[in-house]
């Protein structure tokens, strides 16, 4: 983390801070979820590094099931695009969070929680 940026929305003790995201073109594209799984990763590491180069916090989530080695089964009357976006690239996912994570380290950013995040924001 770099430098503290505005929150999306703050009310009493409740924080909501934006997910980071890299315009391309029109597009505003997510920097995380199954958007690190689906994209070509060349794709994916040129839009991350954009980002960080940036210098912004950087904000990524993920969805836990991404991470598991343990096969999701297909369900049935699933539609093929919903099968696809499910399923395509989680065999590659472990390995690209940890690049993301390299890339971050080399550009120079720490993790923090949210919670420090949100007392950096109050500063």
């Amino acid at each position: 983390m770099r430098r503290p940026f505005p929150c999306v929305y703050r009310k009493g003790n409740f924080t909501e801070f934006e997910i980071s995201t890299q315009r391309i073109g029109r597009m505003n594209m997510l920097l995380g979820g199954g958007y690190i799984r689906m994209l070509p990763w060349p794709f994916m590491k040129w839009m991350t590094q954009r980002y960080l180069d940036t210098g912004k916090p950087y904000v990524m989530y993920i969805h836990p099931i991404d991470l598991s080695p343990v096969p999701m089964p297909r369900v049935e009357g699933m539609r093929p695009n919903q099968y696809l976006r499910t399923h395509i690239g989680r065999r590659h996912m472990v390995r690209r969070f940890r690049r993301v994570i390299e890339m971050l380290e080399r550009s120079g950013y720490t993790f923090v929680t949210f919670e420090q995040l949100r007392t950096l924001e109050l500063r």
